[in-house]
């Protein structure tokens, strides 16, 4: 419970300051529960943040991105990548970095440069000069995120966020990443300071610059350093121009209509196949569902005419200011339907916009293509959560207001194009360019160059998680080949397409923009086809650092992969929308994009693929993993190959091995043979199931001290024994070979020291140091040699534990070497174990490194750790103990000491070190390694085993003490010889001679004591075989020879026939057969041929059964045959059929039945193949009829009538086989009636408490009765108890018996089962009764309101009452019939009026209702009043008053008819700015409402609105001095805005008496304005108003 606490303390709190989504919640439950799995610690969960989690719809799985943290500040592209499927870890990449605490520069993580400094270099080393200063708009996460002003060079806020960040040299540096786009450029710029020092540490441009026109093209980040802007999206969208977007106009709503000229999915351009420009309406309707909810042109808020929607805004950027100047296209109709039907003409400038209207056809094709790859790639799993680009995302995940800004014909540059991806929450931009060429091209209708373009923006979302930026920043990101990819697929005729497209129809990439042909290379050194004579690109040990001819290897590779899918399904989806088609094109799309969201942050080729192959695994269950497998085979990306660091493109390996093989030496379990004996090898090939290994060999060199016996092929001058591999797909080989122990080859063991663990604790032999609690010790977990090894624990801090030899060893001239076996699992480069040896005591301790001959170092220690950059036994032996030879030659006449050295570091523990069996010691073995090669003779796998050779034992000759004896076998059969013979380590070679024994020859592969020939036939009659047996001693000895006899077998030519008869006859079978020396043994049996049994003394081919019985039927008889086989042989079985003659055993019984129905008479018989006559008797049994086709043992009568009571029945049964008739007993037939209803039960009424009576007439014998009542209207019907006569009385009747219904059941013997009568209803008459009553009510004068009473009862009327009188005397109100009146427009004199109402029933009776009093109320009377002025002038106010009676309850103010927002009290400042006429009206405390006077508050500045000429103006007009006075000639204008702030102040000389003053204003918008005419005192001469246009 702590330790979860501190988890979620921490994410709380860390840098990102994220409030937990349900999401990241689910994400961090996940990495709890799967944090062995994924191999984190304990301190590794404290150590990272949530960046992003989303359910990934196309996989049914979920997504966690984990970035790393240190300090609770996060370390920059350190990004973890998990994929949970049913809450279970099934894949991972990317990681931490280990030991960052040591590597990290600053142990506190608190800055010494502090932001704003930071900010101020990153703008120098970009050449910015800032013209405000920085402003802390936003501080967050403790200040290590802040948010400044544009400072007058970033077309968005600057923004500064703290890292650390990883450093080439493994170091790890505090950094401020600094965040800003240059207002003047395309450039979305991360600069990294250090934090330290404000040293620029690099520079990373989100920006990808593809200088298309350049050799085979290029694409550039225009970055330095390793590091990128990992989350700095919060005002990303807040771009200027966006906010300056020209109105839309109408209301909100969806587009739902729209008809574009375009260059039509899926033509690449207008000079490709099917690139003829043509009209496509309602191109969205191709993905139906969430990727267009909202069409193309809306954004779930606002409608547009023009060239922007949802998911991208098209326009022209001419100027290449990036502005919002640019024009989109327009809609040449409104609202709804739109149409951008503009014609081309590309034989003209395409920026010409009139009368060739070639530039808005451009934007338009910009602004359809956009929306077609989001709409595609939308179905195939670029979504709202995975961050793709939409400003609404309408609550399906992300961030949202991130669409394509897409900039068509920019002014920035020629032949060129770019596009630059922030985080998710930021618009990504796409610029498109113009090309060269007369007249110039435009890049906006290469719809391959747009595809490109836009796919940075897929693969730069999907990798490492939407909310990261830079994770394709690395060195071996293969970005340019993603967007090849997307280019193709996208503009692939996949309707037009075949199976052999792929390699018959190159492809090439800008060939218009280009102007080349369709077929052109275009900008790629090589066009894109699956024939190698064509695209030739590989994986190489050294790649290019150019992005675009690194991303061509890797775009090879997909198109590749994807060709091999299709010819795998056999069919292409012509329809590339339909992401569920099938299609192998549907599916390699699929897995490409799902690859991307699997792969780690920064990922290589390898990384990729392995991406992709898990992808199908989650996806297909595998289904595609060959074909997969096979495109980066042959790309250079087979099972053996490595990409090393993702960041170098210089030490990659490359593979074209095909599948997945294993390869592995043995010798049968032996580990030790004496000299001058054998040893037998085996090497076992298990090939994967992709590709067959073709061209394979398999080579074994053989040490010195053993000598070839047999297999494979030997080369004696090389001594290499070698095997051809050639295996089918998922086939496993074996390959044995043979090689005896020379002479000599043992010798005496010489053994310095040895030590096989077999103590409980540390033994004298040997000390241990630890730098912690945690040391060696011996342990009995695992060992090589029961019982114990030693065991050094992996610890999840740093540790270096040592286990010393205690003395030293003295060597010699000839030093034996040293060798041990060992087990390790650790965490690879940063946990591991070294051994080292010293010369003078313990004093210096050297690595014995250069001197290991087996069992080498498995990998580099990281930097920080203990053994910094040394190579170690690191990571894990695959669970298996290895060994490890160290020669000691260098050391010969050396006293020296061995150590055996383990260290860890911060992080992740394992299980640790195991080490057993330790000697220095020479002894006699046999070491030998199989290699495999490829069928170009590169090394692809070994594999090695080590035999101790024992001393020789005596030699005995091979002597022969059994020799193989004659065989007779039949043809087709087997047939085995066998010797038996005494020796030392015999060796054994078959002859055969089919001469008669003149000559013999060896039998290959005939090398033990047995010879087994399979399927002999009559060619090797009579032929000899003999063994020489021979061992090393030497000695030779030659069996004697045994003749093979081959015969024919027995064969039966005749088998034994069924026999049918009478019990009491007999039964005979025969066979017969052909073969010699034949016996016969004939059986029987009584289970139907399950178990035959013999029968005694019938040994004939024939065989007699007298006087058969019917226990004998069904029978079967068959006959074995013996003959020269080993196996009988026997014949078909034989059925015996015993038939038996008629007898009845069950006779026919009287029946009876109703007149109408059926009934049945049967009997019972037994006998063979019977027959059946059934008869009928008329006339009591004196004659028999037959009665036709009753020829079975059950008759079934038709339908009774009453002519056929006491009918009499019998029948005739018969054996056909066995003839012997019998009859049976008579059957006599009663007929009986069914019951009928001859008069039903009728309806009842009557009041409560009186009792009514229903009956039922009907005809029957031996009929029954009884009633039943349903109380719901018929649906169910229950018993009334007792009621089982023809009527039945209802008693004392109640109102809840009203609607009952009433019914009889009636039965008898003839019923099927019971007739049911009609149902009469019950009607209970009602009396008039109130539920409700007339309530008081109280209106307003003319006021209108509606009484009404609620009553039960049956034939309700009713009639309405007033009283004017207080309720003394009621008169009825004509035409008040209903149960509601309605009392309208109510005057004073109604005031305190009485109603009621009379209810009458139809037999029960009135009643009257309660009184109700009306209440009406006056209006109020209300006036409003000025204080103190009723006109103003700028600066000046005035207060408005209202006044109520009754006294209100609210207020509403109205200026000139209009309601003032806010103002519900009874008082009202009114400023100049508000002058006009205003009324008020109130709600009384009685809810009546009542409205003012008019007051009109006027502006006392319109004096004289003539003396200001013209009015309105533009700003330049002239104000007429009619003063008189000339005190002095000076005069002041002075000019307020409709806010009363001063705009204009200007001194004039004026003679007055009418002089004209001339005014010039440019800088005041368009309005109303107050103009004031003063002398130089401040003296008002004149004022007026004018408006500016």
């Amino acid at each position: 419970m702590k330790k979860t606490l501190l988890l979620l303390v921490t994410l709380t709190v860390t840098l990102f300051s994220y409030a937990q989504t349900d999401q990241q919640q689910r994400a961090i439950s996940l990495v709890q529960k799967n944090q062995q799995a994924i191999g984190l610690s304990d301190a590794d969960m404290n150590k990272f943040v949530v960046s992003d989690a989303y359910d990934n719809k196309t996989s049914g799985t979920f997504m966690v991105y984990l970035q790393q943290t240190h300090l609770n500040i996060p370390v920059y592209n350190q990004i973890h990548t998990l994929t949970f499927k049913n809450d279970r870890l099934v894949y991972q990449s990317g990681g931490r970095i280990k030991g960052l605490d040591k590597k990290a520069n600053n142990p506190t993580g608190v800055p010494a440069v502090y932001a704003e400094t930071a900010v101020h270099a990153a703008l120098a080393d970009r050449k910015l000069l800032p013209t405000s200063p920085a402003i802390v708009i936003k501080s967050e996460s403790n200040g290590h995120y802040l948010e400044f002003n544009d400072m007058g060079v970033s077309r968005e806020n600057i923004t500064a966020r703290l890292m650390w960040l990883p450093m080439e040299n493994g170091a790890v540096r505090l950094a401020w990443m600094v965040y800003v786009i240059p207002r003047n450029s395309s450039d979305y710029w991360l600069v990294k300071v250090d934090a330290s020092n404000k040293e620029v540490l690099g520079m990373d441009n989100y920006t990808v610059y593809c200088n298309w026109d350049a050799p085979h093209g290029s694409c550039d980040k225009v970055h330095q350093g390793a590091a990128g802007h990992a989350s700095n999206a919060s005002t990303s969208n807040n771009i200027n121009w966006l906010n300056n977007a020209p109105a839309p106009g109408n209301a909100p709503r969806i587009v739902n209509g729209a008809t574009y000229r375009v260059i039509p999915f899926p033509a690449e351009s207008p000079s490709h196949p099917g690139g003829a420009h043509a009209l496509v309406t309602n191109p969205w309707e191709a993905a139906p569902g969430p990727a267009t909810s909202l069409k193309w042109h809306s954004d779930g808020t606002t409608d547009y005419t023009i060239t922007r929607g949802n998911n991208v805004w098209a326009k022209e950027d001419r100027s290449g200011n990036n502005s919002s100047t640019g024009a989109p296209a327009t809609s040449t109709t409104s609202p709804d339907p739109l149409t951008f039907d503009f014609t081309p003409n590309f034989s003209v400038n395409p920026t010409q916009s009139t009368p060739v209207q070639n530039q808005q056809f451009n934007i338009t094709n910009l602004f359809y293509w956009n929306n077609i790859i989001h709409d595609i790639t939308y179905v195939y799993g670029f979504d709202e959560p995975s961050g793709n680009f939409q400003a609404n995302n309408q609550g399906r995940g992300g961030n949202g207001n991130d669409f394509v800004l897409a900039d068509a014909q920019d002014g920035a540059g020629t032949n060129n194009a770019n596009f630059a991806t922030p985080p998710d929450g930021g618009s990504g931009r796409m610029q498109m360019f113009l090309w060269s060429g007369t007249p110039q091209r435009d890049g906006d209708v290469d719809n391959g160059i747009v595809t490109h373009e836009f796919a940075h923006g897929i693969s730069n979302r999907l990798t490492g998680g939407p909310s990261q930026a830079s994770c394709l920043q690395n060195g071996e990101q293969m970005g340019e080949g993603w967007s090849d990819y997307f280019a193709l697929m996208y503009t692939q005729d996949w309707a037009n397409s075949n199976l052999n497209s792929g390699f018959n129809n190159p492809r090439g990439i800008g060939t218009y923009a280009i102007s080349q042909n369709p077929n052109g290379l275009g900008i790629r050194s090589q066009r894109y086809c699956t024939n190698f004579s064509v695209n030739n690109k590989v994986y190489a040990n050294s790649i290019t650092a150019q992005q675009h001819s690194r991303g061509e290897i890797w775009c090879a590779t997909l198109w590749d992969m994807t060709w091999n899918i299709i010819n795998q399904v056999g069919s292409i989806n012509p329809n590339i929308y339909d992401a569920n088609g099938g299609g192998g094109n549907t599916i390699a799309l699929k897995l490409v994009i799902e690859g991307m969201k699997l792969q780690p942050c920064s990922p290589g080729f390898i990384d990729g693929r392995n991406a992709i192959l898990m992808a199908d695994s989650i996806l297909y269950n595998g289904a595609y993993s060959c074909a997969i497998r096979e495109a980066f085979r042959r790309r250079g990306m087979g099972a053996f190959a490595s990409q090393g660091s993702s960041s170098s493109v210089t030490d990659q390996i490359a593979d074209f091995t095909a599948g997945n093989l294993k390869l592995k030496l043995t010798q049968g379990g032996v580990t030790a043979v004496p000299e001058g004996q054998n040893i037998t090898y085996t090497n076992t090939i298990e090939n994967g199931p992709c590709a067959p290994l073709a061209n394979f060999v398999l080579t074994d060199t053989l040490p010195a001290n053993v000598t070839y016996v047999s297999g494979g092929n030997y080369d004696a001058a090389n001594r290499v024994v070698t095997f051809p591999v050639n295996l089918a797909a998922g086939q496993t080989g074996v390959y044995t070979f043979t090689v005896r122990i020379n002479n000599g080859a043992y010798f005496p063991t010489v053994t310095l020291f040895e030590d096989q663990v077999t103590t409980t604790g540390i033994p004298a032999a040997w000390t241990t140091t630890s730098t912690t609690t945690t040391n060696w010790t011996t342990s009995t977990a695992r060992s090589w040699s029961n019982p114990r090894s030693y065991y050094s624990l992996n610890r999840d801090i740093a540790s270096d534990q040592r286990l010393i030899m205690t003395n030293t060893v003295a060597l010699g001239p000839t030093p034996p070497p040293l060798f041990f076996r060992h087990w390790y699992n650790t965490e690879g480069t940063y946990d591991g174990g070294v051994l080292e040896v010293s010369t003078d005591g313990g004093t210096i301790w050297t690595d014995v490194r250069p001197n290991i001959v087996t069992g080498r170092y498995t990998g580099t220690m990281d930097g920080t750790t203990l053994l910094a950059g040394r190579q170690a036994w690191t990571g894990s032996t695959n669970g298996e103990f290895i060994r490890t030879l160290v020669n000691l030659t260098p050391y010969a006449n050396q006293n020296v000491k061995f150590r055996f050295r383990f260290t860890s570091d911060v992080g992740t523990a394992l299980e640790g070190w195991y080490i057993d069996d330790i000697y220095i010691r020479a002894q006699p073995e046999v070491n030998m390694t199989s290699i495999l090669f490829n069928a170009n003779n590169v090394r692809v796998t070994t594999s090695d085993t080590v035999t101790l050779i024992l001393p020789p034992n005596s030699c005995a000759s091979a002597t022969v003490t059994t020799a193989p004896a004659n065989v007779n076998a039949c043809s087709g059969s087997d047939a085995t010889f066998s010797v038996t013979a005494t020796g030392t380590n015999n060796a054994y070679q078959w002859q055969v001679s089919t001469d008669g024994g003149n000559t013999y020859t060896n039998i290959s592969g005939a090398n033990t004591a047995t010879l087994t020939l399979t399927g002999v036939n009559s060619t090797l009659n009579n032929n000899r075989y003999r063994v020489l047996v021979s061992n090393a001693c030497p000695s030779n000895v030659t069996s004697d020879a045994a003749t093979l006899t081959v015969s024919d077998p027995a064969s039966i030519n005749g088998q034994p026939a069924d026999q049918t008869l009478c019990a009491g006859a007999n039964a005979s079978f025969s066979v017969s057969a052909t073969g010699s020396s034949n016996t016969y043994q004939w059986q029987v049996s009584t289970d139907g041929g399950v178990i035959f049994t013999d029968i005694s003394g019938e040994t004939g081919t024939s065989l007699t059964i007298n006087n058969v019985t019917s226990a004998q039927n069904n029978n079967r008889y068959r006959v074995v045959i013996g003959s020269c086989g080993p196996t009988p042989l026997n014949s078909s079985a034989a059925t015996l059929v015993v038939n038996s003659a008629a007898s009845i055993t069950a006779q026919p019984v009287n029946v009876s039945g109703c007149e109408g129905s059926t009934v049945n008479i049967s009997v019972t018989a037994t006998g063979s193949n019977l027959t059946y006559q059934w008869q009928v008797s008329t006339d009591g049994g004196v004659t028999y009829t037959d009665i036709p086709g009753t020829n079975t043992a059950g008759y079934t009568l038709p339908a009774l009538t009453a002519s056929m009571n006491q009918n009499r029945y019998r029948v005739l049964v018969n054996g056909s086989t066995c003839p012997s008739p019998v009859i049976s007993n008579e059957s006599i037939l009663t007929v009986n009636n069914a019951a009928s209803i001859s008069t039903q039960p009728t309806a009842q009424q009557a009041c409560p408490g009186n009792s009514v009576v229903f009956s039922v007439s009907a005809s029957g014998s031996g009929l029954s009765y009884q009633w039943q009542v349903s109380t719901d209207g018929g649906n169910t019907f229950s018993d009334i108890s007792g009621a089982t006569n023809s009527s039945f009385t209802l008693n004392a009747i109640t109102a809840s018996q009203n609607n009952n219904q009433y019914r009889v059941l009636i039965s008898n013997a003839c019923s099927s089962g019971s007739l049911s009568s009609a149902a009469a209803v019950l009607t209970v008459q009602e009396q008039a009764s109130i539920t409700a009553q007339p309530s008081d009510v109280g209106l307003c004068v003319n006021g209108s309101t509606t009484l009404s009473v609620s009553a039960t009862g049956s034939g309700l009327t009713y009639q309405w009452q007033l009283s004017t009188d207080g309720g003394a005397t009621f008169n009825d109100i004509s035409g008040a019939t209903n149960s509601s009146l309605d009392i309208n427009s109510v005057s004073g004199t109604q005031n305190n009026n009485r109603y009621r109402v009379i209810i009458s029933g139809a037999t029960c009776g009135s009643v009257t209702s309660n009184q109700a009093v009306l209440t009406v109320n006056p209006s109020p009377v209300v006036t409003i009043t000025a204080n103190p002025h009723t006109s103003l002038f700028s600066g000046l106010t005035t207060t408005l008053t209202a006044s109520s009676n009754p006294a209100a309850s609210s207020y509403t103010w109205f200026k000139n008819g209009d309601p003032v927002p806010g103002a519900n009290g009874s008082t009202l400042l009114v400023t100049y700015a508000n002058i006009g006429s205003y009324t008020a009206t109130v709600n009384d405390v009685n809810g009546c409402g009542g409205s003012s006077n008019a007051l009109v508050i006027s502006d006392s500045l319109i004096t004289n609105t003539t003396f200001i000429f013209p009015n309105p103006n533009n700003g330049q007009f002239q104000v007429r001095d009619n003063s008189r006075s000339l005190i002095s000639p000076l005069r002041w204008v002075i000019i307020y805005d409709s806010k009363g702030a001063r705009v204009f102040r200007k001194q004039y000389s004026s003679a007055g008496n009418g002089s004209v003053l001339d005014v010039f204003i440019k800088k005041i918008s368009a309005g109303t304005y107050a103009l004031v005419l003063t002398d130089s005192q401040g003296n008002i001469i004149d004022k007026g108003k004018f408006v500016k246009e």
